[in-house]
């Protein structure tokens, strides 16, 4: 055999063993995929992500998803079990971006020993619960504005799910800008925040767009606690939170995201690409959309992995400004 016949037979081979791999890589099929959430089942989060896991999975035939709830101690098992998953892309991870940045942030000023930044790799959002701030149908409350000028006179209740949240660190926020001076009551949930506040309990409460339709005309909502208001269809012409007080929020939506370990890019790309592309078709699929539509959440458009990182560090960032006030 010549050399060029060698290095002909040389170059075939490499091209099968190529072309082999490639196929393998193409043709990943795994038995199963977990979805790890740190929520509970039944939540509205667990609902919404099981309703877009069903289409997700007709672009993956032969793949059955498995979702695994772990909502306790506020996301931190979630996380660590997140940490020790398998990172070849059978393990995924779904989360509230708003609310698991800052029990994150609570968590590593109690110790947390990893970074976020560098165990999840933000996919994309698949859902969004607006923020909103709420009252009952039929209060003297016409506007946000109402409830400022009336704290200024007399102290007034907000109903918040949890103390150490999104919704608290806007409340935060709204002290400082105006220096009126809130009670905080936390529930523990939003359908307890909700039931509160149609109880007549609080004076209103710091919850979400779709609370106005959960409360079956019982509620509605005085401004948005988000950038802008894309919510009309839900709550009306009404301004943001944030256009009121005159000061830039943060936005305080549940964004429902996909997270990815940092390494599956770089050591499975095949994989990640798979992934990446059969998440979009699932999340932009009618069946998928209408379903969420149900659960009284919204579509937004795609949202860029380094968008999703900055909303996190300001979050974060926001946390820590207020921590003392969280301990108190």
């Amino acid at each position: 055999m010549t050399k060029a016949t060698r290095f002909i037979v040389i170059a075939v081979l490499l091209s099968c063993a190529m072309g082999i791999g490639a196929a393998q890589a193409a043709d990943w099929q795994p038995e199963e995929i977990q979805i790890l959430m740190p929520h509970a089942v039944g939540s509205n989060h667990d609902a919404v992500m099981r309703s877009l896991g069903k289409v997700w999975q007709k672009y993956l035939p032969g793949t059955n998803f498995v979702y695994v709830n772990k909502g306790q101690a506020g996301g931190r098992l979630a996380m660590d079990a997140w940490v020790d998953s398998s990172k070849d892309g059978t393990v995924i991870y779904s989360l509230n971006i708003t609310t698991q940045s800052v029990m994150y942030a609570q968590q590593k000023d109690q110790g947390i020993d990893y970074d976020w930044f560098e165990i999840f790799e933000m996919i994309n959002t698949f859902a969004d619960d607006p923020g909103a701030m709420l009252v009952q149908a039929d209060s003297e409350y016409k506007s946000f504005q109402d409830i400022i000028d009336k704290a200024k006179k007399e102290q007034l209740v907000a109903g918040v799910s949890r103390f150490a949240s999104a919704d608290a660190l806007i409340l935060f926020q709204i002290e400082e800008a105006t220096g009126v001076d809130f009670d905080f009551v936390p529930f523990g949930s939003g359908g307890k925040t909700r039931a509160a506040l149609m109880g007549g309990h609080v004076d209103f409460a710091v919850r979400r767009a779709a609370g106005v339709k959960k409360g079956a005309g019982k509620l509605r909502a005085v401004s948005v606690n988000m950038p802008k208001n894309n919510v009309t269809e839900l709550v009306g012409d009404i301004p943001t939170t944030s256009e009121v007080v005159g000061t830039k929020l943060v936005s305080a939506g549940s964004y429902r995201a996909i997270a990815f370990h940092p390494s599956l890019k770089s050591e499975y790309p095949d994989r990640y690409k798979l992934l990446v592309e059969t998440f979009n078709k699932a999340k932009n699929d009618p069946e998928y959309i209408a379903e969420a539509k149900k659960q009284g959440v919204v579509i937004f458009d795609d949202t860029a992995p380094e968008e999703l990182n900055d909303d996190t560090r300001k979050l974060i960032d926001l946390y820590m400004k207020y921590k003392d006030s969280f301990k108190e």
